[in-house]
């Protein structure tokens, strides 16, 4: 049941005391139900506050951790951080496991096989090793950039649109660990993963829009700077 129809009942039953009782007695009970309403909602509010604390202790040591290897440009979330270096040519992620220790994967740009994003797992876009060699024009950028994307969002219904999820696949040449995953959303000021998602002209899914965007163009850039170097 979610906050909307919750208020609606409330609403209901306050206005039939209301109808009912005296003005005192309405106002007494008016009391004791929002009594009852607080101490029923004041775990899950300690509970969100604690977990906003510690995903933000999470993404800054995220955002700390390998100071020396002289990002030209990071991104970090609540358990993965991704950072890149054009002049070594290197790209590492960084991942808290199950022990929440970070475990830290280097790849030269050459091993590199694969890139793209996906709104709740339908890709929008998408670079690839092979495909770039025979000359398909793929592009790494979001197809129209990201006024596109969110104008597609926004016209696809006349409801509002929710995204939940923009997600950065990345493929390497690893048999142990080929996929890695960066996840966009929940934007940094929102652990609440129980969130049912954004509005698709919100500023967070804009933020996270160019975010994005701006990662994607980074892949495609790291492919083809190996391909050209191959050939």
């Amino acid at each position: 049941m979610n906050n909307k129809v919750l208020f609606y009942i409330l609403y209901g039953v306050l206005t039939a005391f209301f109808y009912f009782m005296d003005g005192w007695r309405a106002f007494a009970v008016i009391l004791t139900v929002l009594g009852v309403l607080l101490l029923g909602t004041e775990p899950y509010r300690k509970r969100n506050k604690q977990l906003t604390i510690e995903f933000k202790k999470n993404v800054e040591l995220l955002k700390e951790y390998d100071k020396g290897f002289n990002a030209d440009g990071s991104f970090a979330n609540n358990n993965t951080k991704i950072s890149f270096n054009s002049t070594k040519g290197i790209l590492k992620i960084y991942k808290r496991n199950e022990q929440n220790e970070i475990v830290q994967f280097s790849y030269p740009f050459s091993k590199i096989v694969e890139s793209s994003i996906s709104l709740d797992n339908e890709t929008v876009s998408k670079t690839s090793r092979g495909e770039q060699i025979a000359g398909a024009a793929i592009g790494g950028v979001l197809a129209g950039g990201v006024g596109a994307i969110i104008g597609g969002l926004s016209s696809s219904s006349k409801q509002v649109t929710m995204v939940k999820s923009i997600t950065m696949k990345i493929t390497v040449d690893d048999f142990k660990n080929p996929v890695h995953y960066i996840d966009f959303l929940p934007d940094l000021d929102t652990p609440d993963y129980s969130n049912p998602g954004f509005k698709s002209d919100s500023e967070v899914i804009k933020a996270a829009l160019k975010k994005a965007e701006y990662w994607q163009g980074i892949m495609d850039l790291a492919i083809r700077k190996t391909n050209q170097v191959a050939h």
